[in-house]
C-alpha cells in the first residue's frame, strides 16, 4: 500500500504531518483446481435438474442450446473465483419449460441452490446468476 504524506494547516497556523494510507482494492481471478470446479458444476446441475420447470443445463459458449448430459455439466455452469474475497462467482446456464413464469422459476433455483450448497460446502459464493438460455416448449 502507497502511503501519502500532507501537511495541513490548522487555525492556530499550526502544521501538522497526516498520513492517509490509500486502499487498493484488486479482484484477482484466481484458477479454480480443475477437481473442485468440476465436482462444484456437477452438483449444482444434479441441484438444478430436480427444480420444477428446468429442463436442463445448456452450454454457455454455444449458440446451439443443447441440453447436457452428466458429463459435461461443467459446460453449463461458470464459477469464478475472487481472491480477495475467498468467494466464488457462480452463473448458471438453464432451459425451461414454456408457459411457466421465468422468474418464479429463476428464484426456485437461486434459492435452492443458496441452500444446498451452503448445506454442503458453506457459504463459499459471493453471488449466484441465474440465465435463462432458451424456452422449450412440452
Amino acid at each position: 500500500m502507497a502511503e501519502k504524506k500532507k501537511e495541513v494547516k490548522t487555525k492556530v497556523n499550526k502544521t501538522v504531518k497526516v498520513e492517509k494510507k490509500s486502499k487498493e482494492v484488486v479482484k484477482k481471478k484466481e484458477e479454480l483446481p480443475s477437481l473442485f470446479k468440476k465436482e462444484l458444476a456437477t452438483f449444482v446441475g444434479e441441484t438444478i435438474s430436480t427444480c420444477f420447470g428446468v429442463i436442463g443445463l445448456v452450454d454457455y459458449n454455444s449458440s446451439l442450446n443443447n441440453i447436457l448430459k452428466k458429463d459435461n455439466y461443467i459446460k453449463g455452469v461458470n464459477i469464478e473465483s475472487i481472491a480477495s474475497l475467498k468467494k466464488y462467482d457462480i452463473n448458471v446456464h438453464i432451459q425451461i419449460a414454456y408457459g411457466l413464469r421465468v422468474n418464479e422459476v429463476m428464484n426456485e433455483v437461486m434459492k435452492r441452490l443458496e441452500y444446498f450448497i451452503t448445506q454442503k460446502y458453506g457459504k463459499i459464493y459471493r453471488k449466484i446468476n441465474v440465465y435463462v438460455e432458451d424456452l422449450k416448449i412440452i
